[in-house]
């Protein structure tokens, strides 16, 4: 069972001195990557952090990989439930740059460049996808975030080596939320836009790490339904 204590009214002690002023005048400069209103990101993002603290994916004091972590929007609402860390990786190096500047006074918080090649984010990435290594230590984190990664990758072999990476990156036991485009009922495609898997070979290639305890989403086709999976290291 996992220990949970209640979100304190006060960021943790990794929130330091980080203000959403400081993070709202870097975003209003960004012209790369989604961006979405301010108030809209922030809301969504708090939401999201309370689905995880809910079903386990993060707990006070754990360390958590963001694996395409785009501008550190899931980053701002994981704050508050006192996080002991956090790493936010992506191929976008102009988000890279944006996070570095918008958490610098965030102890803890780091933001590394993934150089892997993909047509449609990073055209001139030096690495393979289906031979990239993450640049963090085997068995570091407590929780691994993949929000909208998978939904990008193109293929089951690059899908599935991503999660071999990420089940290296997690401690025995570590949790990891990642959520994809399933058929049905969205048609198979392995566009980087909007990547969808079979359901069989997503439960396939999940299943091999990771004991699924639970899921939401992905039920129709609307655009951006994803079916969203919450698993732990086996």
């Amino acid at each position: 069972m996992v220990h949970r204590m209640e979100p304190q009214k006060e960021a943790a002690e990794s929130k330091s001195s980080w203000s959403l002023e400081t993070y709202a005048s870097y975003y209003a400069q960004l012209i790369k990557g989604h961006t979405p209103p301010l108030e809209d990101a922030v809301r969504a993002s708090k939401l999201e952090a309370k689905e995880f603290f809910n079903h386990g994916i993060i707990t006070r004091g754990c360390r958590v990989l963001d694996t395409g972590c785009g501008h550190g929007r899931s980053a701002i609402g994981m704050m508050d439930y006192g996080i002991g860390g956090y790493t936010g990786l992506d191929v976008i190096s102009e988000s890279i740059d944006f996070c570095q500047k918008a958490f610098a006074q965030v102890r803890g918080f780091d933001f590394r460049h993934l150089d892997v090649h993909n047509e449609f984010y990073n055209p001139n990435g030096k690495q393979k996808p289906s031979e990239v290594v993450f640049p963090v230590g085997t068995g570091a984190y407590d929780a691994v975030i993949a929000g909208s990664l998978y939904t990008h990758l193109g293929t089951k072999q690059i899908c599935d080596h991503y999660l071999d990476e990420s089940a290296r990156a997690l401690k025995p036991g570590g949790r990891i939320f990642c959520s994809w485009f399933r058929s049905p009922p969205n048609q198979v495609t392995d566009d980087l836009v909007r990547t969808v898997l079979t359901e069989s070979d997503i439960l396939d290639i999940v299943s091999k790490r990771f004991h699924i305890y639970f899921c939401a989403g992905g039920i129709n086709d609307d655009y951006n339904n994803q079916w969203c999976l919450f698993g732990r290291k086996k």
